[in-house]
């Protein structure tokens, strides 16, 4: 664990047996102590270390304490400071304060404050600490709500907050391009009004839902813009606390490609299904003759075998004859085409 840093003070005292006394006494609580002797070597030392606390005497040479802090406070930010002043001079102590000063202590004549310098030092360190602390929050609190706005104002969806009766409270640069309002437009004006009367019920439920702290959607419904345009958008809400009041994070998404997109593809659909319907096919067992190979059809005819093929399926015919049918309505004509093509294969008769 590393090891906290040594605390550095500067006390400007131009008498030197007490400044002596001073950087005595705070050296047994562990600080470090430079002494300035007057206001200008003072000056000269803030401008080129950095101290954690600085004790001013108000009568000093050349600049007393009030002008010290003056021209310190004019230079940035004052460190800890503590003013030190005579019994009586408590005027001067509250001046220092409105300077900036951070706490004061009084000489008394027997030098007990010099007792009581450790509890104000760290009294006034203790302060500045929480002073740091505050001032990391609060930048911490910007940089966060920084990052937030980032967020909000440059979100691909429209993203808008408005109160349960539907009254916009604010609208990202996506959620003015939907309604085609611009922000100062936009707020004050109720969600509904953006509706037809028939999608009004429906929004309203989702804002009874949003009062119970539920979360709804995605819901579908059409925007009517500033331009009498219309957007088919699906929208998201989320109950949210700010300040106490319950509000409705909204987020809604342009969905007119994807609705583009849908409608075609139930066009495809429908195309695919007319085209599959125009496709004959032949299932089933079909009654046909053993003898003259007719079949019958659905009310009970009979039909050469082509001619139903051609009526249920997208089949032609070309006639021909087999050998077995050639053999039998033409013998003739079968053995001369069988001998042609025995001796095209080079066979010859026996002696």
């Amino acid at each position: 664990m590393a090891e906290s840093k040594p605390i550095r003070i500067l006390c400007m005292e131009d008498d030197p047996g007490l400044a002596r006394l001073f950087q005595r006494r705070l050296e047994r609580e562990g600080y470090i102590v430079d002494l300035a002797h007057d206001g200008q070597e003072g000056l000269d030392m803030c401008a080129q270390m950095s101290y954690d606390v600085v004790a001013i005497d108000q009568a000093m040479p050349m600049y007393d304490g009030l002008e010290v802090i003056r021209r310190m406070a004019s230079q940035g930010p004052l460190p800890p400071t503590i003013m030190v002043t005579g019994a009586g001079d408590e005027r001067t102590a509250v001046e220092a304060m409105k300077l900036g000063a951070r706490d004061y202590i009084v000489k008394d004549v027997g030098g007990g404050y010099l007792e009581l310098l450790p509890t104000v030092i760290q009294r006034a360190l203790e302060h500045q600490r929480l002073e740091d602390a505050a001032r990391r929050a609060e930048e911490a609190l910007r940089e966060s709500e920084e990052r937030l706005r980032i967020l909000f104002e440059y979100a691909p969806d429209g993203v808008y907050l408005n109160d349960l009766k539907g009254t916009f409270i604010d609208g990202n640069r996506v959620a003015q391009e939907l309604t085609g309002y611009e922000r100062s437009e936009l707020i004050g004006q109720s969600f509904l009004k953006l509706l037809s009367a028939r999608q009004i019920p429906k929004a309203a439920a989702l804002l009874a839902r949003n009062a119970l702290g539920r979360p709804t959607g995605p819901d579908e419904f059409v925007l009517r813009r500033k331009d009498g345009t219309r957007v088919p958008v699906e929208i998201r809400t989320y109950p949210v606390k700010i300040k106490g009041e319950t509000l409705v994070l909204g987020i809604a998404r342009d969905i007119t490609e994807r609705r583009r997109f849908d409608e075609e593809r139930e066009r495809l659909i429908v195309d695919l299904r007319e085209a599959l319907a125009s496709v004959r096919t032949l299932r089933g067992m079909l009654p046909i003759c053993a003898a003259c190979k007719k079949i019958r059809d659905d009310q009970g005819y009979w039909q050469a075998v082509e001619r139903y093929i051609s009526e249920h399926s997208e089949a032609e015919f070309s006639h021909g004859l087999c050998p077995d049918c050639m053999k039998k309505l033409y013998p003739e004509f079968y053995e001369e085409e069988e001998s042609v093509a025995s001796g095209s294969n080079g066979s010859h008769d026996r002696p």
